[in-house]
């Protein structure tokens, strides 16, 4: 378009006066003439070239378009009907006791995994929700909530990057998170594995994968068992209800500088599969973080992965639909 007004503006404006009315006719100096119809006929192929081109440009801009819309169509048609996917990513870093020391890499982690996810998988931006540094109250709100909006055709992931503990109380045998308001020990201010149970059973999804990068966190397994393996078709798989746990280690503790997130993200980024089972995942990236995460005392850090014991799970499984 700036190139049509262009040329209208040369014709206009070019070389003073080409021409002098006389006795209502139109007359051309004679050294002037061809110099005119020369630039108008220049002009006129210019204007005829630009409204060319931009027409092929519209031509080409509709074509893909529709492309799109053909790929979109075939691409949503191949996908497992499998409801909406949201996310809750939990990130402590910031303590406000001196009894838990400050973190350097959760909220990082948890932008990377929300970026991995938005970018590779069909989880989308307004279903995933982040909490940076929340008190006990706002985590136990947001789960509360999901109780409600939450459905049985849904699909829920909830990632924990923080403080973990497990009580050493004789009658106490359950591990917990520690938000940025926790208290050692203080069990008004920590939220207890079987109070995560509790909140699984209120939420009505279909599948729910519970990912936990902290300290003590195999606490919340007490029965491991293997994977299931019932199911040959993937869409039987996900219609069969699943409540799974991933852990970056065993009741112990794990470093601030995480292997297992970095290897976490690396295998959701890299994977090339259409659908990754919460299964397969946790197989790719078991022992690259069990042989890269050393202790103080030097032994190695075992990630875990198991169903969760008495909050719904039916033997099917997390999958992952990829974009």
């Amino acid at each position: 378009m700036r190139r049509i007004i262009l040329l209208i503006l040369i014709i206009s404006t070019s070389n003073n006066v080409f021409c002098q009315i006389k006795n209502d006719s139109i007359c051309f100096p004679n050294s002037e003439h061809k110099e005119f119809m020369d630039s108008i006929k220049s002009a006129r192929n210019e204007m005829i070239d630009a409204i060319e081109f931009l027409s092929n440009q519209l031509e080409e801009i509709e074509l893909r378009k529709n492309n799109m819309s053909i790929s979109s169509e075939e691409n949503n048609s191949d996908l497992l009907a499998a409801g909406n996917y949201y996310a809750l990513i939990i990130a402590v870093q910031n303590y406000e006791s001196s009894n838990f020391p400050d973190l350097k890499h959760p909220i990082s982690d948890a932008m990377r995994l929300r970026a991995v996810l938005l970018e590779n998988y069909t989880f989308l931006d307004e279903n995933i929700e982040i909490l940076t540094d929340p008190i006990k109250d706002r985590v136990e709100k947001v789960l509360d909530s999901y109780s409600a909006t939450i459905t049985d055709s849904d699909n829920l992931l909830i990632f924990y990057a923080g403080h973990g503990g497990q009580w050493n109380k004789r009658n106490m045998d359950d591990g917990y998170w520690c938000p940025s308001d926790a208290e050692f020990e203080q069990s008004r201010t920590l939220i207890n594995n079987s109070a995560i149970r509790d909140y699984l059973k209120l939420i009505e999804s279909k599948n729910t994968l519970l990912i936990s990068d902290a300290c003590w966190a195999g606490s919340m397994m007490r029965d491991p068992a293997p994977p299931p393996n019932k199911k040959d078709v993937l869409q039987n798989l996900h219609d069969v209800p699943s409540r799974f746990y991933m852990s970056s280690g065993e009741n112990t503790t794990v470093p601030d500088k995480s292997i297992f997130i970095k290897y976490l993200i690396k295998e959701l980024k890299d994977n090339q599969d259409q659908y990754l089972r919460a299964t397969d995942l946790f197989s790719r990236i078991n022992n690259p973080v069990s042989f890269n995460t050393p202790r103080s005392d030097g032994s190695f850090v075992i990630p875990q992965f198991s169903k969760i014991h008495g909050v719904g799970h039916l033997g099917g499984d997390f999958i992952f639909i990829k974009k």
